[in-house]
């Protein structure tokens, strides 16, 4: 084998066993992959260095097992007839994975946006219970009589928390001091 073809096969072998350490988790992984691995592989098979075979094997490998797990079912289902890493093409194979591999990267943002929207909003929850347990707690201590405007700012946000708590306590005693028409106010 020529000089110049055993660095190419050389350099193509290292990039596949580069990007085969970590799994691709995402879609510019994959083709950052493709764009190293694509000329390097054309070159060999022009020159009858490896067959089409031998570098779709070789592409298929560079993949981390992680990927090819997760692959290997989609492309079965889009291409039964051909095996990756054997007959199916590493170009087709490339072009298959992408949006596959972006709509896993999408659902996985989508799920971990959700996740800490459902986090946040437990957090404002349990914010707005501890505002509750601290008005019985006030009430309870004498510290918070039921014509302060505080308690009735906290019993008007605990009928819009925990409706049901709010009818088990006292209703605020009208004063001239409470606005009945106030916005709600979160107390610090």
């Amino acid at each position: 084998m020529h000089v110049q073809t055993q660095l190419i096969k050389f350099k193509l072998d290292s990039i596949v066993e580069w990007t085969s350490i970590w799994p691709m988790r995402d879609e510019e992984a994959l083709t950052q992959y493709f764009k190293r691995f694509q000329p390097l592989a054309d070159h060999l098979v022009t020159l009858h260095a490896m067959s089409i075979r031998e570098c779709n094997a070789l592409f298929w490998q560079g993949l981390h097992s992680d990927n090819c797990s997760t692959l290997h079912p989609y492309l079965l289902d889009k291409c039964p007839n051909q095996q990756p890493g054997a007959t199916l093409n590493f170009q087709e194979l490339f072009e298959l994975a992408y949006p596959f591999i972006t709509c896993k990267r999408l659902t996985a943002e989508a799920e971990a946006k959700a996740k800490a929207e459902a986090e946040a909003k437990i957090a404002q929850q349990r914010d707005a219970i501890q505002q509750v347990v601290q008005l019985m707690r006030n009430v309870q201590n004498k510290n918070l009589s039921f014509h302060d405007r505080a308690y009735d700012t906290l019993y008007r946000q605990c009928t819009h928390i925990i409706p049901e708590l709010a009818d088990m306590l006292p209703k605020p005693e009208a004063s001239s001091k409470i606005v009945q028409d106030a916005p709600l106010q979160r107390s610090p």
